[in-house]
């Protein structure tokens, strides 16, 4: 049998050279596609700000109301928008305020849905 064979031209002359090898050789090196949902696929930085969500996601759908309390390290600004954006996501309305002026404990409740 002819071994397998690339053609590529170089200076308007034709070359053969040997292929990559197993290219063509194995069928079953073939990757396997799999149809799936697309609201189950986070890529990029969805995947990971889904995963920052979801213990805000937990907490809205425990109860009515409740309090966030921040670890030292944690910004504010980034756990009130993780809250919100978890309330968006959930469909649900909440108010939110500090309640201290270092901003280390945050409280919520749901007013309604979206």
């Amino acid at each position: 049998p002819r071994a397998l064979t690339d053609t590529f031209i170089k200076n308007r002359e034709f070359f053969e050279v040997p292929a990559c090898p197993g290219y063509g050789e194995r069928e079953d090196l073939m990757p396997t596609f799999t149809k799936v949902n697309p609201d189950d696929v986070a890529v990029g930085r969805g995947r990971a700000g889904a995963e920052r969500r979801k213990p805000y996601i937990e907490a809205l759908n425990a109860g009515e109301a409740g309090s966030v309390e921040l670890d030292r390290g944690e910004k504010p600004a980034i756990v009130k928008r993780l809250l919100q954006e978890a309330a968006r996501q959930e469909n649900v309305r909440i108010r939110c305020s500090w309640t201290d002026s270092q901003q280390r404990l945050l409280v919520w409740k749901k007013v309604g849905t979206r």
